[in-house]
């Protein structure tokens, strides 16, 4: 899975565009559930804010190897 993300600050709120690349057969919507919740946590974790949305854009899907 390769990502890149955009953080955007607006006044008093934090959001996250993250765009991914995922493997071929996971779960599309189990692994954007995940990566919005560790996000939350972990910017929580590390700077006490708290993230106003975490999009997940899935960019393209990787082909298995054969």
């Amino acid at each position: 899975m390769a990502k890149a993300s955009v953080w955007t600050v607006t006044d008093d709120q934090i959001a996250a565009d993250v765009y991914v690349y995922l493997d071929y057969g996971v779960s599309v919507p189990k692994v954007a559930l995940t990566m919005q919740e560790r996000l939350r946590e972990q910017l929580l974790f590390m700077t006490d804010l708290t993230l106003s949305e975490v999009n997940v854009h899935v960019v393209g899907i990787i082909p298995r190897k054969s």
